[in-house]
């Protein structure tokens, strides 16, 4: 009785067994860098084991795949069961995105082996660092294999991954880091882009933080590029740059700092600048540090003449200059040789102490 149940154990284990369904599974081997020129993408389908009681003599397969996003470059046998083939054909069929192998041995003796099916190398075509699916169409070994084969989970999702390379950088800066500001003449600020010649990137993201109380600040948009706010907060903006085609390297962004000649303070401050974010379907990781713009305001007197703001300060040595920093006039013998000047802001610089003066 033992034994006889032991011989149907053994028959229902050979029967399960051959019955059992495989799942071919994707072996991604090669993946890339899609700012690098190489962009070779190269995997391997296999499945368990195969034995020689499975009877396998060849197999006819269908990869699905996205034109769109890749070109079909070869497919590959070596280490493979395809390599032990008497005869292998493989045929792309572009409209229907399919490509299609088949091939097996002759004779008697059936495959085996813990190997890879086939394998397949394409190249990555797409601009937009977009992810790209692979995935059997169908798998169908000859009639004599004996095992079930279950397709409906065999596929491969594969995301393009840029690497963190130092000079794959954006960064903002000016030269103008101390400036002054008065009430009557606009100040322009220059901010330089300093980026990754090969970025792709189609914008950014950068605030600009600064005391709203005594300046406004006015973006200047440009043939190159548009830009547009994103965020308004009490004590900063944050304005994305588009650009109209790829941001290049050293893009200047014009902004006119305007003074609040309401308020008509002496005091000093500062306009921080930072990048905050940008366009990740790019080949920049990594972004520079913010920096400062320090800035001063002077205090306007409003008189009708420069001879009344020289009678009521009781200065002797003084030089005048006008909004441009051109000198035009230089005390020597007193009040009485002071030309008429027009209406404006003028500086006058004594041994004293320095205002600014507005002729009405």
């Amino acid at each position: 009785m033992n034994t006889f149940l032991s011989i149907l154990l053994i028959l229902f284990c050979n029967i399960s067994y051959g019955e059992e369904s495989i799942k071919p599974r994707f072996n991604l081997v090669r993946s890339f860098d899609p700012c690098e020129d190489d962009k070779r993408i190269t995997f391997f389908i296999s499945v368990e084991d195969i034995k020689k009681e499975d009877s396998l003599y060849g197999f006819n397969l269908g990869l699905k795949y996205d034109t769109t996003k890749v070109l079909y470059n070869n497919y590959l046998t070596a280490s493979t069961v395809m390599s032990k083939f008497s005869h292998k054909f493989a045929n792309n069929d572009k409209d229907n995105q399919v490509v299609r192998i088949d091939g097996g041995v002759l004779g008697s003796n059936p495959l085996s082996g813990d190997t890879s099916l086939v394998g397949f190398e394409f190249i990555y075509i797409a601009d937009d660092f977009s992810s790209v699916t692979f995935s059997l169409d169908f798998l169908q070994m000859t009639d004599e294999y004996t095992r079930e084969i279950d397709i409906s989970e065999s596929y491969i999702e594969f995301s393009p991954t840029v690497k963190d390379l130092e000079n794959r950088k954006i960064s903002l800066n000016s030269s103008l880091k101390d400036i002054i500001i008065d009430s009557t003449l606009t100040k322009k600020l220059f901010l330089d882009t300093d980026i990754y010649s090969d970025n792709r990137m189609d914008n950014f993201d950068f605030k600009l933080t600064y005391d709203k109380n005594l300046i406004s600040l006015a973006l200047v948009e440009n043939e190159n590029y548009t830009l547009e706010k994103i965020d308004d907060k009490l004590l900063y903006d944050v304005y994305r740059l588009n650009s109209k085609n790829i941001v290049s390297k050293n893009e200047l962004i014009e902004i006119n700092i305007i003074q609040n000649a309401e308020l008509n303070l002496e005091t000093n401050s500062k306009i921080e600048v930072e990048i905050v974010d940008w366009d990740k379907k790019s080949c920049i990781t990594r972004i520079g540090n913010k920096f400062e713009v320090n800035y001063q305001t002077y205090k306007s007197k409003e008189m009708n003449s420069i001879r009344d703001y020289i009678q009521s300060s009781k200065i002797t040595k003084f030089q005048i200059y006008n909004i441009l920093g051109t000198k035009v006039y230089e005390s020597k013998i007193g009040i009485e040789t002071i030309p008429q000047l027009d209406r404006g802001l003028y500086i006058i610089k004594s041994e004293l102490k320095t205002e600014k003066i507005i002729i009405n």
